[in-house]
């Protein structure tokens, strides 16, 4: 778990549309994925279309020049190209 502090409420934050990059690799029966981003990405939201699978974290900030490694555990199996072609994703800088 980590704690960041901003000095102003969500919606008042500037928040630029982000770059995320995704890599996944196999790890046992699931998928360490490595999210990174070039700006902040606020409250990131992973889902896996068409999978009911489960992330280990989710709705998470991803800072620009850190990465953030969750495992994804598949409902069926999936390799790691089927992942990253199915990941999609949703963050504050998306809503109005």
């Amino acid at each position: 778990a980590e704690s960041l502090l901003y000095l102003r409420p969500v919606k008042a934050l500037v928040l630029p549309a982000p770059v995320i990059t995704v890599v996944a690799k196999p790890v046992g029966d699931a998928l360490a994925v490595g999210i990174s981003s070039s700006a902040l990405a606020k409250n990131l939201c992973l889902m896996v279309e068409g999978d009911d699978g489960v992330f280990e974290d989710n709705y998470f900030d991803v800072l620009p020049g850190r990465s953030v490694t969750v495992t994804y555990r598949p409902g069926k199996p999936m390799s790691a190209a089927e992942l990253k072609a199915r990941v999609k994703w949703v963050h504050m800088a998306m809503v109005e």
